[in-house]
């Protein structure tokens, strides 16, 4: 019994001892120990009460970030399909000093990437106070959240990024509190791109004068012709008792069938072309004009003028049409006839007229007539090659003169601007010796945007 005393005292005695090993922690400090990497970041952010980006999913600029601890924003477009292009704006902090970059690439009918040799303009300079501000304004209410970098993922973007202080390198992706304020954001990037940069500023300067032409031209055209586009009418051919066929034209046919705005001189600003269907009772004709805008005085001015030629209605089946193209670098108006006759005549007519534009006045680019039945002129289609449309002869060998139109503006790329078709009843032209004594017409007048 005393043994079994004596063994309990000594268990007894030796817990004592073992709690006052140690010393109490009275002032409630963490004993040091030893961490590295996250860990060590992690307790630094805690001590410092920097702990805001270890609680949240994501941060808002101007709340969770301020100003002071923005150092890099970065937005980026890019696109390396067909028509490759590339644009950065970067704000950015160096050496207490706060700076804006400008990027744009553009390799036109080619794929990206882009490289340096693409920069068709670029900026880089040092921002007021004022313009900062204005940069942190249109970013401010923003998410940033950590990076989700996905190599699938397509698009174009934009993508942005926002680079600050306490970030750690973890919340990165930055994304707008609205489309508006992307929208402001956007517009603030032009602006400042158009001051530090001659190609955007010329750039701009051609846009607001593209801008105010474009009204000035749609208001004299409106003003100054009677507009015919999308127009059908109907008349009649008549033969009277010598034998010779007259037509007598309803005057809601002639008019402004179609205009539309683009650069064929190169310099930058728009020209307007008009198409016209000019003419009388008994005289029909089609005029190609071009106009220019006179940004001093706000007057349209009339530059050059181009009569194509008769009888584009007298046609028992017809098709003149008027496109644009470019050949070598330059824009080029097109103008090509395709004819039937069979009523008064037998065979075909087949014209191509090719014209460019020097800002005084149109330069014949090249030109070309069929007329017969037997089909057999190969050199037609040279001169259309030799003006930059690759197409061959037996392509003109159809029965419908709408596919030799697809196939004409397929080769060049072509873009339809006004097109005039001429359609007739009469149906018993195949009759040996038939000539009828009064043949119904029909005309549809088309302008394309």
């Amino acid at each position: 019994m005393k043994k079994r005393y004596l063994c309990l005292s000594c268990l007894l005695m030796l817990c004592v001892l073992t709690g006052c090993s140690r010393t109490p922690n009275i002032s409630g400090t963490v004993e040091k120990r030893s961490v590295t990497g996250s860990e060590d970041k992690a307790e630094k952010s805690s001590v410092a009460g920097s702990d805001k980006v270890l609680k949240k999913d994501s941060m808002i600029v101007g709340e969770d970030i301020s100003e002071d601890e923005i150092n890099k924003f970065y937005y980026t477009i890019e696109n390396i399909n067909y028509d490759a292009y590339y644009l950065r704006y970067l704000f950015y902090v160096e050496d207490g000093k706060h700076m804006f970059f400008f990027e744009e690439r553009e390799r036109k009918d080619d794929y990206g990437p882009t490289t340096e040799e693409d920069t068709i303009a670029e900026a880089e300079f040092e921002l007021s106070d004022d313009e900062w501000s204005d940069f942190v304004e249109t970013i401010k209410g923003g998410l940033v959240k950590a990076r989700d970098d996905n190599p699938e993922d397509g698009g174009s973007g934009p993508w942005t990024y926002l680079y600050w202080s306490e970030d750690e390198d973890k919340y990165q992706e930055y994304a707008f509190k609205s489309q508006g304020a992307r929208k402001e954001f956007e517009t603030l990037c032009e602006v400042l791109a158009e001051k530090g940069s001659p190609e955007k500023k010329k750039e701009k300067e051609i846009k607001d004068f593209n801008a105010a032409a474009h009204d000035a031209f749609e208001e004299f055209a409106q003003s100054q012709f009677t507009q015919i586009s999308s127009m059908k009418e109907s008349f009649i051919t008549v033969r009277d008792d010598e034998g010779i066929y007259y037509t007598e034209y309803p005057p809601q046919l002639f008019g402004l069938v179609n205009h539309c705005f683009a650069d064929i001189d190169g310099d930058g600003q728009d020209e307007m072309i008009i198409c016209q269907l000019s003419g009388d009772d008994i005289y029909e004709n089609l005029w190609v004009s071009t106009y220019e805008y006179n940004d001093e005085n706000g007057e349209v001015e009339d530059t050059a003028f181009y009569e194509y030629g008769e009888n584009i209605l007298e046609s028992d089946d017809g098709n003149t049409f008027v496109f644009m193209y470019e050949y070598n670098e330059k824009p080029v108006i097109a103008i090509t006839t395709m004819e039937s006759y069979y009523t008064r005549a037998d065979g075909v007519n087949l014209v191509f007229k090719a014209l460019t534009y020097d800002g005084d006045g149109f330069e014949e680019l090249g030109s070309d007539e069929y007329a017969g039945s037997d089909m057999e002129d190969p050199g037609f289609a040279d001169t259309l090659k030799e003006c930059g449309v690759d197409i061959e002869w037996i392509d003109f060998i159809v029965d419908d003169f709408k596919k030799v139109q697809e196939k004409l503006l397929s080769v060049c790329d072509g873009k339809l601007i006004t097109e005039i078709i001429t359609k007739t009843d009469d149906m018993e032209y195949d009759e040996e010796g038939y000539i009828p004594e009064t043949i119904y017409r029909h005309v549809e007048v088309c302008g394309y945007e």
